[in-house]
């Protein structure tokens, strides 16, 4: 096996784990304190999705535009080397990517706070709504943001990149399918 593909599939390992960390840690302190209210706030009905291609389709566009936005970050990560391998970033370079790190990082922590809470309020009734489909959401997702941290060290050649999003988006399609079709 080839180091590169190793280190991202270790990197994508670490971000699914301390992910799910994280949103075990907000459901056991909702569930403890505050339940009851969560569960008043977010108000989910849990009405099911319509089984059509539309609902997959949009469920799919959705997430699809999220897994770009960390594409975009990586890409932004990339930049010095685009313009050769010895290149360096400069200090605009650098407070961009800071400002996009900060920017993914709130909405991947908003994420899982959100999910977190939301387990924490409804239990193993939002267990259920979150399979079989979420593993393959978290999935997709670990593997981008390993390729982010990845690509924050030094060039990355076209073809691993291009090879994680193809990954990426085939399981955020099944997801999706999975979502709309096959709900425990």
């Amino acid at each position: 096996m080839n180091a590169a593909i190793a280190e991202q599939r270790r990197g994508a390992l670490a971000v699914a784990a301390a992910l799910t960390a994280a949103t075990l840690a907000v459901a056991a302190i909702v569930r403890i304190a505050w339940a009851a209210n969560v569960r008043e706030a977010l108000g989910f009905p849990f009405a099911g999705i319509p089984a059509s291609l539309d609902a997959a389709a949009a469920i799919f566009a959705n997430n699809a535009r999220l897994l770009a936005a960390v594409f975009a970050a990586v890409l932004i990560a990339q930049s010095p080397w685009l313009a050769g391998r010895t290149a360096r970033r400069g200090p605009l370079g650098a407070a961009l990517l800071a400002a996009v790190d900060t920017v993914l990082a709130l909405a991947v922590a908003g994420n899982a706070i959100l999910v977190g809470a939301a387990v924490g309020a409804y239990g193993t009734r939002m267990i259920a709504a979150v399979l079989p489909h979420g593993p393959l959401e978290l999935f997709a997702f670990a593997m981008a943001l390993a390729l982010h941290l990845r690509a924050h060290r030094g060039p990355l050649e076209a073809r691993p990149i291009l090879a994680t999003a193809a990954g990426c988006l085939a399981a955020l399609a099944l997801a999706a399918l999975l979502e709309t079709y096959a709900p425990l």
